[in-house]
């Protein structure tokens, strides 16, 4: 039985860190090039543009910049790490301060964009992608199946606890290179989150936050508006 992950990151590919957490790279010529997604209706949670963000990868040893036209090999191959970050498709893209989040939730991407980012990943590329619950994960389902994962286009919450707390003491917070982190010091044991959206795969995956037994993504036909009715998926 496949068992379900949380999805608010998603690794695909190799990301190779320049230097640890608090470590300054001066040649800035080698600095890995980290192209962020904005041409997907992002949500506003991370851009080229946020400074925070910015010269935290900057300190570790990455340039940034942004797209802003759809994805496309001459662009990509200009960088070696894309992140999108929240991306949502037109109908589901935010105006102001309304949005229409029922379904459907359809792909933010082309089919022609994913051929494009799945072949740049074959040969080399480094994909973070970010998203949260539905619809966000509705518009990355389309390229998360490219990679041989089905995402869940719901709520993952806790039917128990509330909020989700994943730690190595209970098996739910794998050991792995970024919970372990550069030193002693940024070694991760555990981690507390409200919710986020949930995905299984046959993969051979390295899933580094795994859901307990009382976990359940719940799949509404509007964001957050969760009956007793509602269709769920158990782990």
């Amino acid at each position: 039985m496949k068992s379900l992950f949380l999805t608010i990151f998603v690794f695909f590919g190799l990301v190779t860190f320049a230097q640890g957490a608090g470590e300054n790279v001066n040649a800035v010529g080698q600095r890995p090039l980290v192209l962020m997604d904005e041409a997907h209706f992002n949500y506003p949670l991370v851009e080229a543009s946020d400074k925070p963000f910015a010269a935290f990868l900057q300190k570790n040893g990455y340039r940034v910049s942004s797209l802003t036209v759809p994805f496309e090999k001459e662009s990509l191959d200009t960088g070696q790490v894309l992140i999108i970050a929240m991306p949502l498709a037109y109908r589901n893209r935010i105006q102001g301060m309304t949005e229409d989040w029922s379904l459907p939730n359809p792909s933010a991407f082309s089919d022609h964009e994913i051929a494009v980012i799945k072949s740049w990943v074959v040969e080399g590329g480094s994909l973070l992608v970010i998203f949260d619950h539905m619809p966000f994960a509705g518009a990355v389902a389309e390229l998360a199946r490219a990679f041989g994962i089905e995402v869940s286009n719901g709520h993952a919450r806790d039917s128990v606890t509330g909020p989700m707390i994943f730690s190595r003491s209970n098996g739910t917070l794998a050991d792995h290179v970024i919970t372990n982190g550069f030193s002693p010091a940024e070694r991760i044991e555990s981690v507390a989150t409200f919710g986020g959206a949930a995905f299984r795969s046959d993969a051979d995956l390295e899933p580094i936050l795994v859901f307990g037994p009382s976990v359940v993504s719940f799949t509404p036909d509007v964001a957050h508006q969760i009956t007793d009715e509602t269709r769920s998926i158990c782990c």
